[in-house]
């Protein structure tokens, strides 16, 4: 089990640019709290704590609720269109959602900032994990070229494919322009790559 990181108060400093930098939910929201304590009337921060509830479930079943959506729309990417078309098209908007891409307030720099966030958390996890570095049930490893590619064509599915089964792939266009710039922080040829998947 991963050790927590304690709340410093040197973690407020340049705020928010800690915030953005940790990926631990707990200390994201000591944080925020704290900032907010000596600041009770920042806008931005109260608009801050508004996105971190709706991203996260707190309590016992404790949840990146972005990092679940994704997860559940590659899912529903893989499943077959053949049949029940209307639970699809729910299942899609749920998770849009979710992802806080379906919402009634147009994204602002909080939420693209959190979303940002998200972003490099989320290629993070698919550069440095096995899920797409490897096939037949991880015993052969695949290039960095495929593991680009398998990456690139998922953020295209998930961010664009899904979303126009709903017509909301305008809506997800500016999540979709983040994962691409996180992408480009670790493929060789991403742009080409990504041109390859449109």
């Amino acid at each position: 089990m991963a050790k927590k990181t304690a709340f410093t108060r040197e973690y407020l400093d340049n705020w928010p640019r800690f915030y953005y930098q940790t990926n631990d939910m707990a200390l994201r929201k000591t944080c925020l709290e704290e900032y907010l304590r000596e600041h009770p009337d920042s806008r931005n921060d109260l608009r801050r704590m508004e996105v971190y509830k709706r991203r996260y479930t707190e309590g016992f079943r404790k949840r990146d609720n972005y990092f679940m959506a994704f997860t559940l729309l590659k899912a529903e990417s893989e499943s077959s269109r053949l049949f029940n078309q209307k639970q699809r098209e729910s299942n899609i908007r749920t998770c849009l959602i979710d992802l806080d891409i379906l919402s009634d307030k147009e994204p602002d720099e909080i939420q693209i900032a959190e979303w940002r966030h998200f972003a490099r958390e989320w290629m993070k996890n698919a550069w440095e994990g096995t899920a797409y570095s490897s096939n037949l049930m991880g015993l052969m490893k695949v290039s960095e070229r495929d593991k680009a590619m398998r990456i690139a064509n998922d953020i295209r599915t998930i961010t664009y494919v899904l979303p126009r089964e709903v017509l909301l792939e305008k809506q997800a266009s500016v999540l979709r322009s983040l994962l691409e710039d996180a992408f480009r922080e670790y493929a060789e040829d991403a742009d080409d790559i990504l041109k390859t998947t449109r």
